[in-house]
């Protein structure tokens, strides 16, 4: 909603500030109040596991964790100049109980479809789609 917040973590300082500024900057044709959506997004350049130990318990509502493909899908190509400076480490179950402790509601994952992350991390598997290449796990807390 309009008061709603969202903290962005980006490990690259490079891709925080690139990010970052393309969310407070981006002017095009989008759907009614996506512009202004996008100007109450923080991104953060910090590595998640030390922001997530840094919170309170119960202090958001939803932890996404949207970490790297290991095997990249063709379709994100405007990513690929990025790829580089990303951290390419998986979510550890360690972070994951941090994120279960921090969230108030849920805690879900972003993967590709082929991923064994889900099991390796005790996600239920939710389909993004009948045909869709990216899944989600979530845990409700």
């Amino acid at each position: 909603g309009e008061t709603g917040r969202v903290t962005g973590l980006e490990s690259s300082s490079l891709i925080a500030f690139v990010v970052g500024a393309g969310l407070q900057e981006l002017v095009q044709p989008s759907p009614v109040g996506l512009e202004a959506a996008m100007r109450r997004i923080r991104v953060v350049p910090e590595d998640y596991m030390t922001y997530l130990k840094a919170q309170a318990d119960k202090s958001v509502d939803v932890v996404y964790f949207d970490p790297m493909f290991r095997c990249p899908l063709s379709a994100s190509a405007a990513i690929a100049p990025l790829r580089e400076l990303a951290d390419h480490r998986p979510v550890t179950k360690a972070a994951l109980a941090e994120a279960c402790r921090v969230a108030r509601r849920r805690v879900v994952l972003k993967e590709a479809f082929y991923s064994q992350e889900f099991s390796r991390l005790g996600f239920p598997r939710v389909s993004g789609g009948k045909y869709s290449r990216i899944h989600y796990g979530i845990i409700d807390v």
